[in-house]
């Protein structure tokens, strides 16, 4: 637990020695019992704000579609962080592990939350040495794959008690994604007995690189960075939307498939967008180096076979498009 608890620590410099490349976050997600889901980022150095600084990022996607979003910046002198383990604070939100769960409050305008993410699920960490993590594109750890979430959550500044199920992780790294990447898609699928991570990362070259987690509440059940032993999986991105009808002006595909298969477990998932509920920052705003991203509600069914017997999930979940912008890229409507 002690090597956990610094992993999910503070691992750069800080105030940040390179601005235009370093970044460090902790993110967190849930869908809560009211049908709205939130996401909050308490970022060291904010990849998608130029000039870049410490930032709260803070989006509720309510049942009736009308986002709600928050931008908070700060000064350096605003923030707090620990490097023996998650104990973040940027002004008054913030983000502590409190043993079996973590603390989690953030309130921006009239909107925000403070809750219990519970440890249900167990933790993840991308590199078991400093060695392997410096070969991973950037450092992560996945501290909630899936966890019970209890608390208050305030929309338009009315307080209500809350229960439901949330994730929680964290990134860091020195070199910009878009050195490698054009984008990505990433998302969570849940079931009550496990928890998948997955991405299908778009090369600058080459073909799509489809990954997969698979949890359980006593551990990893799929794992592709270390246990590949056996391990079969497939992934592909369809149903495209060009570049002239998204909201972004990227294109960008509309359905995902997945598969994995090692020793007598299986699954199988294909995941349709049913609805976007955040385009931010379209192509043209971008800076070089921008982030471009999209949020979608998806329609999810999973297949899942253990020992010959398959069950079928039927579920929606939050799911992201995150693009990469560099100064040598073309696109329509954009030339570096």
């Amino acid at each position: 637990m002690t090597d956990f608890l610094k992993h999910d620590a503070m691992h750069l410099t800080f105030p940040m020695e390179n601005r235009e490349t370093d970044f460090e976050w902790w993110y967190f997600d849930a869908e809560l019992d009211t049908g709205d889901h939130v996401v909050v980022m308490y970022s060291m150095n904010d990849t998608r704000v130029y000039p870049r600084q410490p930032t709260v990022r803070l989006n509720i996607y309510p049942p009736d579609g009308h986002e709600i979003s928050e931008l908070v910046r700060y000064s350096d002198d605003q923030v707090s962080v620990s490097y023996d383990k998650c104990d973040v604070h940027l002004g008054d939100n913030f983000c502590i592990d409190q043993g079996d769960h973590f603390e989690i409050k953030v309130m921006c305008n009239g909107h925000g939350f403070h809750l219990k993410l519970f440890k249900d699920f167990s933790h993840w960490v991308i590199g078991k040495t400093p060695q392997e993590m410096e070969q991973a594109p950037m450092g992560w750890t996945i501290a909630v794959p899936q966890g019970r979430v209890e608390g208050t959550f305030v929309k338009d500044g009315i307080e209500t008690t809350v229960t439901g199920i949330g994730y929680r992780d964290h990134n860091w790294g020195t070199k910009p994604m878009s050195t490698g990447f054009r984008n990505w898609y990433w998302g969570k699928l849940h079931t009550p007995e496990y928890s998948v991570d997955y991405s299908i990362m778009i090369p600058r070259e080459g073909e799509p690189q489809p990954r997969c987690l698979v949890f359980s509440k006593d551990g990893t059940v799929i794992d592709p960075v270390f246990n590949r032993d056996g391990l079969v999986m497939t992934g592909s991105v369809e149903n495209m939307v060009p570049a002239s009808e998204s909201k972004l002006g990227l294109p960008y595909a509309k359905t995902l498939k997945m598969k994995a298969s090692q020793g007598d477990f299986e699954i199988e998932f294909q995941i349709d967008q049913d609805h976007i509920v955040m385009a931010e920052l379209p192509l043209k705003e971008c800076a070089p180096h921008g982030e471009p991203a999209y949020r979608y509600i998806g329609n999810e069914t999973i297949r899942i076979t253990k020992a010959g017997k398959t069950e079928e999930f039927k579920t929606k979940a939050l799911h992201e498009i995150v693009f990469t912008i560099r100064e040598d890229d073309h696109y329509e409507g954009y030339e570096g």
